[in-house]
């Protein structure tokens, strides 16, 4: 009887048992990478054929597989690093309008009343 011991899961598993992408795990808040792992192609692939021997070994085609999810891993953060830092950057953009906004109504206002006092002193002037 051998009895295995369990550790914690790894993101593929967690992933799989969810039945998400390792993406979808680890940034869902992210709409980019949503977009990305979503299907939204209507093409029909072709049907994977097994590979030929004396092509490519597969230690060689495992290596491949290993350095493209190294790659899909980074950009996956750096997308979602990205959107994180214009969403701040978006927050920044609508409080300064808001200031702007507010001190331009005020400068407005008091330039609005300096007319007003203008024609008033012209208009007693006047009579």
């Amino acid at each position: 009887m051998t009895s295995k011991k369990r550790g914690r899961m790894t993101d593929l598993e967690n992933a799989k048992r969810k039945g998400l992408s390792v993406a979808e795990l680890k940034y869902p808040n992210s709409k980019e990478v949503a977009k990305a792992v979503t299907r939204q192609s209507k093409v029909k692939w072709p049907e994977p054929h097994p590979c030929e021997h004396d092509k490519i070994d597969y230690k060689a085609m495992q290596f491949m597989a290993k350095q493209q999810l190294i790659i899909i891993k980074q950009l996956t953060k750096q997308i979602a690093d990205m959107e994180e830092k214009f969403h701040i950057s978006q927050q920044g953009v609508t409080e300064l309008t808001d200031q702007y906004t507010t001190e331009i109504d005020r400068q407005n206002a008091v330039i609005l009343g300096l007319h007003t006092e203008i024609n008033r002193i012209v208009t007693r002037r006047a009579n």
